[in-house]
């Protein structure tokens, strides 16, 4: 059976018969809901509950990992292992904050393939813009989420067919242009 990923909807997307159609974002589960399409939550093939268990054994790896990662600095930054300056452990807030949604949403994807076993996924996103990337946010830029970058590389790894239709952006600046749009009038109406 078929996959579909909506990280974004559009009324010309039509879905094969017998698919499964994933909603990642609330907007898309309103814009489904609206329309009676049946969908379903990644949430109901990876439970934050099992999760949760899986957190003490994965916290405990994490931190044998920071202090190999700690000795290998050592071995590049010999004046840090001389004042006994652990990097990665200075650092370890920032990096723990990039790395553990890569690690959640990964087991998430995992649990959706085990479990469904998809012919295919078909992931749905927004125009996407390899130029709007910033790497020293690592993926946190223009609202892009990890999924796009995750998927393929779940679907090599389980062997299964993947495809992208990104939906066309429009020249909308979403709530928070609305927002601000609002602002101006208001202090338009009251400036004497």
């Amino acid at each position: 059976m078929k996959t579909y990923l909506l990280e974004t909807y559009s009324q010309d997307l039509k879905f094969e018969e017998n698919s499964k159609i994933i909603a990642l974002t609330p907007k898309v589960c309103y814009e489904l809901d609206k329309r009676g399409i049946k969908y379903y939550f990644l949430n109901d093939y990876y439970s934050p509950v099992k999760m949760l268990k899986e957190m003490s054994d994965y916290f405990t790896l994490q931190l044998d990992w920071f202090n190999r990662f700690d000795e290998f600095l050592f071995e590049l930054f010999p004046w840090a292992k001389k004042i006994k300056l652990k990097l990665a452990t200075l650092y370890y807030l920032f990096l723990k904050n990039m790395i553990d949604p890569v690690i959640g949403r990964s087991k998430m994807l995992s649990g959706l393939v085990e479990q469904v076993k998809p012919s295919a996924i078909i992931y749905v996103s927004k125009e996407f813009k390899k130029e709007e990337v910033d790497f020293t946010l690592l993926f946190w830029k223009q609202n892009y989420s990890l999924f796009p970058r995750l998927v393929p590389i779940v679907c090599k790894k389980y062997s299964i067919p993947f495809s992208i239709i990104e939906i066309k952006r429009t020249e909308s600046h979403g709530f928070k242009g609305k927002f601000i749009e609002c602002l101006k009038n208001y202090f338009k109406k009251i400036s004497i």
